[in-house]
């Protein structure tokens, strides 16, 4: 290989290494705003059973109006 090859090849690498870890950090980031998201919701057991409850209406009204 060239010397220009060999230089391209090796910035073509460091690019990628970059985005990976780029992907990396948005996924780690994600994870961490779910997890917390989970924590949250467990914590606040009123909170959940009325989105639960709250979601068994929406879906019991999306069916009635199929239906009609």
């Amino acid at each position: 290989m060239s010397v220009g090859k060999t230089t391209k090849v090796e910035e073509d690498f460091q690019r990628v290494l970059g985005f990976k870890e780029m992907a990396d950090r948005w996924r780690n980031s994600h994870t961490r705003c779910l997890w917390r998201t989970t924590l949250s919701q467990r914590r606040n057991l009123n909170a959940t059973v009325r989105l639960q409850d709250t979601l068994e209406q929406e879906l019991a009204l999306a069916s009635k109006q199929l239906l009609m």
